[in-house]
């Protein structure tokens, strides 16, 4: 502004604006402002704080789950494997308890073959007859011999009037009871053998006093009956 009390005074002109030395850079640095103590440190990407190790944590959770994973792989397969070795043995024993069944039926087949195949004689009666004497049978009871022959027998029973007087061998001879006054007895003898058995019946009869033939002389006379 001119001066008052002057006034030739002329005031300035303005000039052409006048640009600043090279580019004009619009970004600010800004510092990274850390603990008392501790160095600052700059913002970016060389930075070594928080960025590396959220990246350790990042890798440490990536091998953490590579290991459970493969622990589980590892159960699965061995799971795997022994039931497949539960299988094999199973189908081993199931197979050998089939094996073993089969060759006893095929044993007791062939024994049950032979067995029918095998026939046993049956028994039978060739001779049964009675020898001695009997008295006019009118005081004490008398004994009458008797005799038999039979084929393929194993054991012999004799009974009298159906009762029973012991066991025998297939052939032989014995006396056996005659009980008096009565005028006859019947005498059963049977031969068993193979599962089968033969009869025979012998009737005897007592020699009545005074008779002409010669069973009066104490011969009984014996009667075979079919």
């Amino acid at each position: 502004m001119p001066e008052r009390g002057d006034p030739d005074a002329t005031p300035p002109m303005p000039g052409p604006p006048v640009a600043p030395p090279g580019p004009i850079d619009a970004t600010v640095p800004v510092t990274a402002l850390g603990p008392p103590g501790e160095p600052p440190r700059e913002d970016g990407d060389g930075r070594d704080g928080d960025g590396g190790g959220a990246l350790g944590r990042v890798w440490l959770v990536v091998a953490v789950s590579m290991l459970v994973v493969g622990l589980l792989v590892g159960s699965l397969i061995a799971l795997l494997t022994d039931g497949g070795d539960a299988s094999r043995e199973t189908a081993t024993s199931t197979t050998r308890t089939t094996a073993s069944t089969t060759a006893t039926t095929a044993a007791a087949a062939t024994t049950t073959a032979a067995a029918a195949t095998t026939t046993v004689p049956a028994p039978a009666i060739s001779q049964f007859s009675t020898s001695g004497g009997v008295e006019n049978c009118r005081g004490s009871d008398q004994l009458v011999e008797l005799t038999w022959a039979t084929q393929n027998a194993q054991t012999v029973t004799i009974a009298v009037d159906g009762d029973p007087i012991g066991g025998f061998g297939p052939s032989g001879s014995t006396q056996a009871p005659f009980t008096c006054p009565a005028k006859s007895h019947q005498y059963t003898l049977t031969a068993t053998g193979g599962g089968t058995a033969a009869q025979q019946v012998l009737t005897v009869e007592a020699a009545a006093p005074g008779a002409s033939d010669a069973n009066s002389h104490g011969k009984p006379r014996g009667r075979r009956n079919r």
